[in-house]
């Protein structure tokens, strides 16, 4: 595994609060990462919309609780997840890594026969858009 990346371990919750502590959000458990590591570049192995929702679904699992509410919020401080940009076998981009949790929260939103038949790059594109109808206008448009 390559070097961690500077990572400013944020401090735990206040003792008496409801925040529930995520998988590797305050400890980098370097086993842990290199597992995930592996995990992501099998996954990563195949290609297309199924890759995505499989890397996004194994890194909202594994390190958010499943809760896409929680990457958004809480990614940016997640020590274990923010490890993985520092590792030199990833197969897959950091960034790359992000997009996936985004079209796993898309695929859930818009109907489904739409969204599984538009192919990855589409949805990337959708990403940008916030607007639920006007996105879900577009995607039917595309298939």
């Amino acid at each position: 595994m390559g070097e961690s990346p500077d990572v400013n371990t944020p401090s735990a919750p206040t003792p008496g609060t409801t925040t529930l502590a995520l998988h590797g959000e305050y400890r980098l458990e370097s086993e842990d990462v290199e597992q995930a590591v592996a995990d992501l570049n099998s996954i990563y192995s195949r290609k297309g919309l199924e890759t995505a929702l499989e890397l996004g679904r194994h890194l909202l699992d594994r390190y958010f609780g499943g809760d896409p509410e929680n990457f958004r919020g809480r990614s940016r401080s997640h020590v274990s997840f923010r490890a993985l940009a520092g590792t030199d076998d990833l197969a897959v981009s950091y960034s790359w890594l992000s997009k996936a949790v985004a079209v796993v929260e898309q695929v859930e939103q818009l109907p489904q026969d739409v969204a599984m038949a538009l192919p990855v790059a589409h949805h990337t594109l959708l990403l940008s858009l916030r607007d639920l109808d006007t996105k879900s206008r577009l995607a039917g448009q595309a298939v």
